[in-house]
């Protein structure tokens, strides 16, 4: 996959000087009620609802079921802790539906969630692939931890706790222990958050050497301005094709 990399003016053609200051005063003020809700958010796992709704999806697939149902999806997300989530419903179905078909190759996950527990699945039943999955939080990694030791599957799908790094104009994932022996077949992007300078931008510039040509990008949150700018920027530098789904409560690309 031949691209021409440009990523140095990212910040300047995305936000000013004052622009990029307000969004930092911003974030200082919104930081402690996000960490509230967050760890809100954390106690809600249910490790019980979870687990069956696990074993119900393990079993529809071993008795060659291609993908897994609705209804489990909806059972997972609830599981995680995302009930009543319009948006993450379509967006998970969205992500099943991909992992369903895919043959061979790596699956790279950018911020973890019930996603990682269906993309998990797929990996358990088929040997062919493998799930990376890269997440900053620490508290977001444990809760991941917690869920996927109901599924039987680490020596294929790795967690990695990485932080965050200054790649020039924006920030992304430290990407140096990503597993090199797949070629990837399936981006899951719903991280790092938008907040983060550059946003998600830095995907691309990063990985894109290890895409697949016929890999699919699955971008959470395509409405917000800032990825629809990112989405404009991809395309006039690496030539990529892109549509926008709409959901009743959301929209995300691929």
């Amino acid at each position: 996959m031949k691209v021409h990399v440009s990523p140095k003016d990212f910040a300047k053609e995305v936000f000013s000087h004052d622009q990029w200051s307000a969004l930092r005063r911003l974030r200082e003020a919104v930081d402690p009620i996000k960490k509230h809700q967050e760890n809100k958010f954390l106690k809600s796992l249910d490790v019980e609802k979870l687990n069956s709704a696990i074993i119900s999806a393990r079993e529809e697939l071993a008795l060659g079921k291609k993908e897994i149902s609705e209804r489990n999806v909806f059972d997972i997300m609830q599981g995680w802790g995302n009930a009543g989530m319009a948006a993450d419903f379509e967006y998970l179905l969205k992500v099943s539906e991909n992992a369903s078909s895919l043959t061979d190759g790596m699956i790279l996950e950018c911020g973890s969630g019930a996603s990682t527990i269906i993309l998990s699945l797929y990996v358990e039943k088929n040997k062919s692939l493998s799930l990376c999955t890269l997440e900053h939080k620490d508290k977001w990694v444990e809760r991941v931890k917690k869920a996927k030791v109901l599924i039987d599957n680490s020596s294929r799908s790795n967690l990695l706790k990485t932080d965050l790094v200054n790649y020039g104009s924006y920030s992304w994932y430290d990407i140096t222990n990503i597993p090199r022996e797949d070629t990837i077949s399936l981006v899951v992007c719903d991280g790092p958050p938008g907040m983060t300078r550059g946003g998600r931008y830095g995907l691309l510039p990063q990985v894109r050497c290890g895409l697949k040509n016929d890999a699919v990008i699955l971008l959470d949150d395509a409405g917000r301005q800032h990825e629809k700018q990112i989405l404009e920027m991809w395309k006039k530098e690496y030539s990529i094709n892109y549509k926008i789904n709409e959901t009743p409560g959301g929209s995300y690309a691929t």
